[in-house]
């Protein structure tokens, strides 16, 4: 559910950290904007997570690109 997708972002920690800041080439309206990988465990899943931070000219707000169970391999340096 959204609602607990938005719980475990909030409840990250650094050792969860993969990698970033990256580039992201994709984006075409934003440009120059970076996201972040991270892993989290959850119920026995490791879930691959990507976010980006979008500045607007009011704000800046969280962007989840993606929340899904891990289809590779990911490190955590700071583990």
């Amino acid at each position: 559910m959204p609602s607990h997708i938005k719980q475990e972002i909030l409840s990250l920690t650094p050792k969860e950290y993969s990698e970033g800041p990256l580039l992201d080439k994709d984006q075409t309206n934003y440009k120059d904007e970076s996201f972040w990988i991270f892993g989290k465990k959850i119920q026995n899943n490791l879930i691959y997570i990507k976010l980006k931070i979008r500045k607007t000219n009011k704000h800046e707000e969280t962007v989840c690109m993606s929340f899904h169970i891990a289809e590779y391999q990911m490190k955590f340096p700071l583990k």
